[in-house]
């Protein structure tokens, strides 16, 4: 599982390819490769005369093929050059939309590795499972219970090195004055499903406490 957290340190998430990259790019080189063994064959079936007939009109038949392909080649580039762009930079700025989730609905790998691990500290991550984005957002350890935490928006933006940042505001609800608690610790914590298409650089949590 790749994720990222607030401090904005080096992580696994920059190594990971998307799902949707990879069939790009397989279906880039397939073409390419379908391309040459067309010409090929086209070139292995041409009749002699054929061949010695462009010759003897300058050969420039094999050359204006060669041409042919590259230029394919060229367009279908271009081509795949600005679906990545426009993937890369789909949900780059603005609101981004989340649903949070109830404890049953929360993916094993997130509950069962990412929450133990970090719910002790007062932090976000962002994650990806089953090839979606989650956002989860803690209050650290508490001494009682009546502690919580919600995700009341996230902002995605980009600056001009093009290092994306998803800030995370969130509210936390501290114990009413004189309210009955029970002495145990709790780990106070919401995980959120976003739209993103692929993890952010970095991500910060901003906080702010209700009445």
């Amino acid at each position: 599982m790749a994720f990222v957290h607030t401090f904005g340190e080096p992580s696994v998430c920059r190594q990971e390819t998307s799902l949707y990259f990879v069939r790009i790019r397989d279906a880039f080189f397939a073409y390419i490769y379908r391309s040459y063994v067309r010409r090929r064959k086209r070139h292995m079936r041409k009749p002699a005369f054929v061949k010695n007939r462009g010759t003897e009109n300058g050969g420039g038949g094999g050359k204006g093929s060669r041409n042919k392909l590259i230029l394919k080649i060229v367009i279908v580039a271009v081509a795949i050059a600005a679906l990545l762009i426009a993937a890369k930079w789909k949900n780059t700025e603005g609101g981004v939309v989340f649903t949070p989730l109830t404890d049953d609905a929360v993916p094993q790998q997130i509950a069962s590795e990412v929450i133990p691990e970090y719910r002790d500290m007062e932090r976000a991550l962002a994650c990806i499972s089953e090839e979606k984005v989650y956002v989860v957002a803690m209050r650290g350890e508490k001494p009682t219970t009546g502690y919580d935490i919600a995700i009341d928006s996230m902002e995605l933006t980009s600056d001009e090195d093009g290092v994306q940042t998803l800030t995370v505001n969130v509210l936390f609800t501290d114990p009413q004055a004189g309210a009955s608690l029970t002495q145990a610790e709790t780990y106070p914590y919401v995980v959120a499903e976003t739209d993103l298409a692929e993890l952010p650089d970095r991500i910060e949590m901003k906080i702010k406490y209700t009445d």
